[in-house]
């Protein structure tokens, strides 16, 4: 026997994958990370979350980098609206309690 299964696997092209997901993963990652992926992960299901669960992240990221005149800049790169951008940056400043801010997002 001249090749392994690990070599086939290995020579794979995106379209080869068995499932629309895995081709997905494959044509933006690449196939190798798509079978890492699979040999690590295969049988498991997860749901990967939207951007938007990371509240606490957003509203730091906000209060740290906002300056009063690059709202917009930071809602592209945090994907919410410019609003919310105002709405955090207009709250009591040390204000913890990221449950009283409600997502803004485009």
């Amino acid at each position: 026997m001249r090749d392994t299964f690990e070599s086939t696997l290995n020579n794979m092209s995106p379209d080869d994958m068995p499932n629309q997901d895995l081709r997905d993963i494959a044509n933006e990652f690449g196939v190798t990370t798509a079978l890492k992926m699979v040999k690590e992960f295969g049988g498991s299901v997860f749901y990967i979350p939207k951007i938007d669960s990371f509240k606490a992240q957003i509203i730091a990221f906000i209060r740290k980098n906002y300056n009063g005149h690059n709202a917009r800049e930071i809602a592209n790169s945090c994907r919410v609206s410019i609003r919310y951008v105002y709405k955090v940056s207009e709250q009591v400043e040390g204000c913890s309690n990221t449950a009283q801010i409600s997502m803004d997002l485009r």
